[in-house]
């Protein structure tokens, strides 16, 4: 999957996604009003390639991804997410965050090429959906190719993520391996 996420964690964080963006909407958007508050982390979901490391973490799919799910039990082995496969997918959405692809817009039956990263796409189209008024679910696919691809759809009522991450037996998938340290991430 791209820096070394294996399938099963992919298949497990999709299925968590589907239902924390699905199933459990009411009570995400009820997490994202908190969370996005002036008082807490107004910029949530709003892409930047600020070079501050400090503004830049804050607004990145990792950060937002920590934030979502800041009530899993890590210590268990039980899913959704077990603490040693959490912490791959966290590592994954750093990887995601700093890496290019095609990117594909579709807001309704309009395909918009708008020159925006993966992660800016991820992103702005978890944001509108989330600011929806309307309880529209935002649904997520996955698979592996070659080269990364992301597809959204911001079409109100039929929000989507797609993402064709880069094979994990791919000999070239680059930028950020194990370690997310500040010093061995690429400067966005």
């Amino acid at each position: 999957m791209g820096n070394g996420i294996a399938h099963v964690v992919a298949s497990t964080a999709l299925t968590s996604l589907n239902k924390l963006f699905s199933d459990n909407l009411a009570a995400t958007k009820k997490k994202y009003k908190a969370l996005s508050s002036p008082d807490v982390f107004p910029k949530l979901l709003v892409y930047t390639s600020n070079p501050d490391r400090r503004v830049w973490r804050r607004r990145t799919l990792r950060h937002a991804g920590w934030l979502f799910t800041s009530e899993l039990d890590l210590t268990s082995d039980a899913s959704p997410y077990p603490a040693r496969d959490f912490a791959r997918w966290l590592k994954w959405l750093t990887w995601l965050q700093t890496a290019e692809g095609d990117v594909t817009v579709t807001e309704g039956a309009d395909v918009v090429r708008n020159g925006e990263t993966p992660a800016e796409a991820i992103m702005g189209t978890l944001k509108i959906a989330l600011e929806d008024t309307a309880h529209n679910p935002v649904h997520f696919r996955w698979a592996e190719g070659d080269n990364l691809t992301v597809n959204v759809d911001r079409t109100p009522g039929q929000y989507s993520i797609e993402v064709i991450s880069i094979r994990a037996n791919h000999g070239n998938i680059a930028g950020i391996k194990d370690n997310d340290e500040d010093q061995n991430l690429p400067t966005p």
